[in-house]
């Protein structure tokens, strides 16, 4: 019984429309729009201020996932 909802893609289609989400999950969500950032905008920073930004990041995510969650965010303002 087929859901509300539901394609009736075939196994084939299901494939095809999985990569064309990953895809585009990765190139405008993912690690490929932090890459084309930063071959268009050009950072400079110093040691220091490259250190400074490190222990500020480490500061926000005490669990060491190496990313900031909402959840780090919301403990970092209370």
């Amino acid at each position: 019984m087929e859901k509300k909802g539901e394609s009736k893609w075939s196994d084939k289609e299901k494939k095809r429309q999985l990569e064309l989400a990953r895809q585009f999950l990765q190139r405008e969500m993912g690690q490929n729009v932090n890459r084309a950032s930063r071959e268009k905008i050009p950072i400079n920073l110093t040691k220091s201020e490259i250190s400074d930004y490190v222990k500020r990041f480490n500061s926000l995510d005490t669990d060491k996932k190496g990313y900031i969650s909402l959840n780090d965010l919301r403990r970092s303002l209370e």
